[in-house]
């Protein structure tokens, strides 16, 4: 979300962007997939569930979002003084979001960054392809690790003090189950959505159906807690598949389970995201790091860093535009 609100503010200042993908699907953790089982075509969202708006500006997009059948409120969250807050998804999947931010915006999928090099007029990108591409600019959006990691096969020098604050960036990863059923089961909560008691090995259970995105088959999104995913994250499929399934057996009741898979994500939750929503790396030619790291650990985090930082690109592109122009 954090590069793909990047792009869609440098595009609409009259930038010409190009978004690297280095995955088959576009998003992120706003991850959604359909299973095919029996007669029943079922829809999930297996990275980010929901999200929740505190700042202004972000509430102005999401309002927009709105406004444009991209997201709406999925069900409204207490709080323990008694008082509530809307969760909002996508209005297909939590994917329909990053979709409506990437229309029109030259997106390539499959394209995996190895290093960067300063050109003459900019920056050249080199591909695991072997495709060396030109920039004149670049906010890299990765998770903090595979950023450094390419700063690093660069041979960029960051001073001390910011390479120790990069590296010091850690994420729990997290574990995810996706089952497909016969028929629909009933959680605890009515909205779909259930967190069990602090304690459990399983974070939350999400019920596609009863979500919305799901009309024509029945699904349930399992995800472990934090320290249960650090615990489970290597073992096989299958063991993780029969720790989940037991773990909500009791939720199942007469329903079969018609297909499963595991889904992983290594860097699920930031821990200790900065607060400064972006880094600059280098100012000439322009580099900047953003995402969740520098912004907190939700979707609204991530936009704002890449908002924030995409508006100052503007601003530092301004001053350049005597020189030249190109592609960021």
């Amino acid at each position: 979300m954090a590069g793909l609100m990047a792009a869609n503010t440098l595009q609409k200042a009259g930038h010409s962007v190009l978004v690297l993908e280095k995955s088959r699907a576009l998003g992120g953790r706003l991850a959604t997939r359909r299973l095919q089982a029996a007669a029943f075509s079922t829809v999930f969202d297996h990275g980010a569930q929901y999200f929740t708006v505190k700042d202004a500006r972000f509430q102005g997009l999401v309002d927009e979002w709105a406004g444009q059948d991209v997201a709406r409120i999925w069900f409204h969250k207490s709080t323990e003084n008694g008082h509530s807050y809307p969760t909002f998804i996508g209005r297909d999947g939590m994917t329909t979001i990053a979709k409506y931010l990437a229309e029109g915006i030259d997106v390539r999928k499959e394209a995996k960054v190895t290093r960067l090099a300063m050109a003459e007029t900019g920056w050249q990108i080199f591909l695991e392809s072997g495709e060396c591409l030109p920039a004149s600019a670049i906010v890299m959006t990765a998770p903090t690790p595979q950023a450094v990691d390419i700063l690093k096969a660069s041979a960029l020098e960051l001073p001390a003090e910011q390479l120790a604050s990069l590296q010091s960036v850690s994420y729990d990863p997290c574990v995810a189950l996706l089952l497909c059923l016969d028929r629909p089961v009933s959680l605890p909560e009515k909205a779909g959505f259930w967190q069990p008691e602090t304690g459990s090995a399983i974070g939350w259970v999400a019920e596609n159906h009863q979500k919305g995105i799901s009309p024509n088959g029945y699904g349930l999104t399992i995800q472990m807690a934090p320290a249960s995913s650090a615990e489970w994250f290597e073992q096989s499929d299958e063991a993780c598949y029969q720790c989940m399934r037991q773990a909500v057996q009791p939720y199942l009741g007469d329903s079969q389970i018609l297909e499963w898979q595991v889904k992983r994500w290594r860097y699920a939750l930031v821990k200790n995201a900065g607060t400064d929503y972006f880094q600059w790396i280098q100012q000439a030619p322009p580099l900047i790091l953003a995402g969740d790291a520098f912004a907190g650990p939700r979707v609204e985090g991530a936009v704002l860093s890449g908002l924030m930082a995409a508006e100052q690109l503007v601003e530092r592109l301004k001053s350049q535009s005597a020189v030249g122009s190109g592609t960021v």
